[in-house]
């Protein structure tokens, strides 16, 4: 009786060690089978390629100005890093651009500075290099290739103005003014995940007010819309 006794609790011990290690090899299996899918499972575009963070782009496009100077070809670089919280998805960037804009037109009253009794007539080519700090952040569609994306900063803008003009058809000579602004930037766009970066679309607004010599109690707005290419590395 006590032998079979024994052989039923050994028979028990080792149905029981059997499901036990069953249990654990298929909880293993389970572990590894979810870590594979987890790995397989795709990132955000941004995060699969942001091995170190850094990225780099190059923008080329037009402004049209909202303010006291006209349309502008513009071109822009970019060097950023893409946070690694949320699967890189904030962006901290400073970006350079350069614009060239220009106006004209006609005082609205004589200058008794200037010879004759007539108001002089102008023309301006503003130079503008600006220099903004901000942030981007990007959304995830979930589709591996599309993220849209927001983001501010501010800007410096350093301000080159070359005036030329007349009077009576009389040239009353060149001039020229520089000076330093602040001001803002607000934009959205769209990254393309193709290759090692992303190809872009963006719009942006820029604003400053402008108080000089040549440019009196007026503003630098303008509405741009570029392309490029972000390198993520």
């Amino acid at each position: 009786m006590l032998i079979q006794t024994h052989s039923k609790l050994a028979s028990l011990l080792t149905a029981s060690l059997l499901v036990c290690t069953g249990l654990s090899l298929a909880t293993g299996r389970a572990a590894a089978q979810s870590d594979m899918g987890s790995a397989a499972s795709p990132a955000t575009p941004m995060a699969s390629r942001a091995d170190l963070g850094l990225v780099i782009g190059g923008k080329v496009g037009g402004g049209l100005g909202t303010g006291a100077v006209g349309a502008t070809p513009l071109f822009e670089i970019e060097l950023g890093y893409a946070l690694p919280p949320l699967d890189r998805a904030i962006e901290v960037f400073v970006a350079a651009q350069f614009s060239q804009p220009t106006t004209d037109g006609t005082a609205s009253e004589a200058d008794p500075r200037l010879p004759g009794d007539s108001a002089f007539s102008y023309d301006i080519t503003q130079q503008i290099l600006t220099v903004a700090l901000g942030g981007i952040y990007r959304i995830d569609l979930q589709n591996g290739l599309v993220m849209p994306y927001g983001g501010l900063g501010g800007r410096l803008y350093m301000l080159n103005t070359q005036v030329e003009g007349e009077v009576d058809g009389q040239s009353f000579g060149d001039n020229e003014e520089t000076q330093t602004d602040f001001g803002l930037v607000v934009m959205g766009g769209v990254d393309i995940f193709l290759g090692p970066g992303a190809l872009l679309a963006e719009l942006t607004f820029g604003w400053t007010s402008v108080d000089g010599f040549v440019l009196r109690d007026t503003n630098l707005g303008s509405v741009n819309l570029a392309v490029g290419y972000r390198f993520v590395l």
